[in-house]
């Protein structure tokens, strides 16, 4: 842990959870947390979780005084790599409907595999998403990250922008919902020649999405102003 702060990492995540004991022991991940303290590097503990599996509320109770002043989060499985054929669906925190929420960390990253994603979480690391490979100059790879429509669209609407043209392409949506807008996103880009159409809405539609969004954000403002001068009007009157 120090050779890592010496060398500039200013932060850890751990992960604990029933998926990651099957090959590390959680008494290891403890000794990092320790380590971590020790030698005040910033550490977090993440722990993924199903309806089936144990929960970071029986981790913290075995635990605790370990985890004291640590950040501690537990997130959603979701139905990638070993868990897309060993968790049923009936295990997963889907919910019906088309999630709404934003890209929660849109930010570059690159992968344990010299990969440049988008972000760090599941739809990040599908082929389809990549922004490049570290051998390639992070200055170009950067600007495409911050210019490319694809990007952009899904920071400033969310996978939602996405999902009703994808059904017009042949797209089937989940029966039983999604777990979040990651979990659309992954399903919505897994499959290349998909993900290469909504690219092409993408750079088609960029543009408009971006107006509509400043000219409601606009109306938005414009509203609340008026309102506000609405009151100031009625308070005054009251007053004589």
């Amino acid at each position: 842990m120090k050779k890592l702060k010496e060398m500039g990492v200013r932060a850890l995540i751990v992960s604990i959870d029933d998926f990651h004991q099957e090959f590390i022991h959680r008494d290891r991940v403890i000794n990092v947390i320790r380590a971590c303290k020790e030698i005040h590097l910033e550490v977090k503990l993440q722990f993924v979780a199903t309806k089936s599996s144990g929960r970071l509320a029986d981790f913290l109770h075995e635990h605790g005084d370990d985890l004291l002043n640590i950040e501690c989060r537990e997130i959603p499985c979701h139905p990638v790599g070993r868990a897309s054929f060993k968790i049923k669906d009936e295990s997963l925190f889907t919910t019906k409907g088309v999630p709404q929420g934003l890209c929660p960390s849109s930010v570059m990253s690159i992968s344990a595999y010299g990969k440049v994603i988008p972000c760090c979480n599941t739809a990040g690391h599908l082929p389809s998403l990549e922004v490049g490979d570290i051998s390639q100059s992070i200055i170009p790879l950067h600007k495409k990250f911050l210019k490319d429509p694809i990007f952009n669209l899904l920071r400033l609407k969310g996978p939602k922008a996405f999902y009703e043209s994808a059904i017009n392409m042949g797209y089937n949506p989940r029966e039983d919902g999604y777990i979040d807008q990651c979990h659309l996103c992954y399903d919505l880009f897994k499959n290349n020649q998909l993900a290469e159409e909504l690219k092409d809405f993408a750079a088609e539609n960029f543009e408009h999405e971006l107006y509509e969004t400043y000219l409601e954000e606009y109306t938005n403002n414009y509203s609340q102003i008026l309102n506000m001068n609405n009151k100031e009007s009625n308070t005054s009157n009251h007053s004589l």
